[in-house]
């Protein structure tokens, strides 16, 4: 199924080892979505070893260096070296294109609005009063506060790149755009590893909405915006 402009650059040609809607594209980018899961693991355990604890209930100096270090290993190993170098996928081709920045950032303010009204309305349905949830998130320590920005870029550039830049147009031109859309995600909902009912559809939404922005714009500006924005307001929470 051929795609619009708006999951492909069609402008110039594909420098891609495999081409897009293949089977090796998707078993590479499944392959990826292991591996980048794994430095998430790798960063919680680094963070149990080095804090005594297994938790974020408080961020100090060993936490923020632990996650920071798995952070990097992320970007650098799984994008850098799993996707440009081995995937051979330039950045333009994954969708990291400036050619209408300013509606690109407008839409993705509004991206990143639309996730924190999406767990604002989780947070009330499990009991929790608007007025608790926005303390809450105001309320965050310096430290967290900044592990979060920092964090959420680093979220922004590594999972958009992967997920809306490699695998959701993959499934696109495998299943058709709306099931492609919602089938990436779900494996980003998965992929965070939270199984409950509410972290799951939680994680979806997030995930629907980065994928609309992607698929609306063709670029991946929005949805790292978007990205970004939820975890500057909302870290850990």
């Amino acid at each position: 199924m051929e795609l619009s402009g708006r999951t492909a650059h069609a402008d110039a040609p594909s420098t891609a080892r495999w081409p897009l809607g293949s089977g090796a594209r998707l078993a590479h980018a499944l392959l990826l979505v292991a591996l980048l899961a794994m430095t998430r693991v790798i960063g919680f355990v680094l963070l149990a070893r080095i804090t005594g604890r297994g938790d974020l209930g408080v961020i100090d100096g060993g936490a923020f260096a632990a996650l920071l270090a798995a952070s990097v290993l992320s970007l650098g190993g799984v994008i850098g070296l799993g996707l440009v170098v081995w995937g051979r996928v330039s950045l333009a081709e994954l969708g990291w294109r400036a050619e209408r920045l300013g509606p690109d950032l407008l839409k993705g303010v509004l991206g990143g609005l639309a996730c924190c009204v999406i767990v604002l309305l989780v947070s009330m349905t499990l009991g929790a009063s608007a007025a608790e949830t926005l303390q809450g998130w105001w309320d965050v320590p310096f430290l967290e506060r900044l592990l979060g920005v920092l964090i959420g870029v680093e979220a922004a550039l590594t999972e958009e790149t992967l997920f809306r830049g490699d695998l959701q147009p993959t499934l696109q031109r495998m299943l058709g755009r709306g099931a492609g859309l919602l089938l990436t995600a779900l494996i980003f909902a998965a992929y965070h590893l939270r199984f409950g009912l509410w972290g799951l559809l939680g994680k979806t939404a997030f995930g629907l909405v980065f994928g609309i922005l992607r698929d609306r714009t063709g670029r991946l500006v929005s949805p790292a915006v978007a990205h970004w924005i939820s975890w500057t307001v909302m870290g850990f929470h």
